[in-house]
């Protein structure tokens, strides 16, 4: 690397006596770092991990150690590899560390074997394609998240909660023994309310018993069970099995 663009980005400098840990990035040589690509121009040792690339490696004019693990053949142990590095670094050597490609498929590929049969360059290529759509879709999920039946249930019980209560109480949520976590997070989201879940029956009878709040939601055979029979209970909304009940 041309030491006038190093000096001028102000980086810091594989010195003696250290060991750095460079990851190769997501897998196109053409991404990496330009601190990891200086960290390779100055090592006096690099030891990589299967699957980096072998264009990157070329680059180093260091002695090069393979610290890879790989399906059929003699992988070697973390211990080892940890006291190599220290053993090097002891020694007065510049020493990096060249890990796996960012992609987790990498590591599976290379500790399976499977690398064997689809070569590593096929690999960067189609999860540079497949990675930018997983994240596409993890975002479309996050953003349009899938209505459940559970969660319409909840929604129109949580919209009727907000406004006969404030943002200091705690209501409490029981649904005989099937917290579901879909109605639960749909409640806190869109109730904009602190919820106080309750996962069995045991703690939905102590907390009753107290009561911890004087706002429930619960399923309609735990309503019919406990609440009717309790004075001033009083339905604020019903959506399918769920019941929201306010004590005075």
């Amino acid at each position: 690397m041309n030491q006038e663009i190093a000096a001028g980005l102000k980086l810091p400098r594989l010195d003696k006596g250290w060991v750095w840990l460079v990851g190769a990035g997501p897998g196109d040589p053409g991404l990496i770092t330009v601190l990891g690509l200086q960290a390779l121009i100055d090592a006096d040792y690099v030891l990589y991990d299967a699957l980096v690339d072998e264009s990157l490696l070329a680059l180093s004019k260091a002695e090069k150690i393979y610290a890879g693990k790989r399906a059929g053949v003699r992988s070697c142990k973390q211990d080892e590899i940890s006291g190599l590095l220290v053993e090097l670094a002891k020694g007065g050597s510049r020493v990096l560390r060249y890990l796996l490609p960012a992609y987790p498929a990498f590591s599976i590929f290379a500790v399976l074997g499977l690398q064997k049969v689809v070569p590593a360059r096929y690999l960067r290529d189609g999860l540079s394609w497949a990675a930018p759509i997983a994240l596409l879709v993890a975002a479309g999920i996050a953003l349009f998240p899938p209505t459940t039946l559970h969660a319409e249930e909840t929604k129109s019980i949580a919209a009727a909660v907000k406004p006969v209560t404030s943002e200091k109480d705690r209501i409490a949520f029981y649904d005989d023994g099937q917290a579901r976590f879909d109605e639960t997070g749909q409640i806190q989201w869109y109730g904009d309310r602190i919820m106080w879940i309750l996962l069995d029956q045991k703690a939905f009878e102590h907390a009753l018993a107290e009561p911890i709040s004087k706002v429930w939601i619960v399923d309609a055979a735990t309503f019919e069970r406990y609440f009717v029979v309790l004075p001033g209970a009083t339905v604020i909304a019903r959506s399918g099995h769920l019941v929201c009940v306010r004590l005075t």
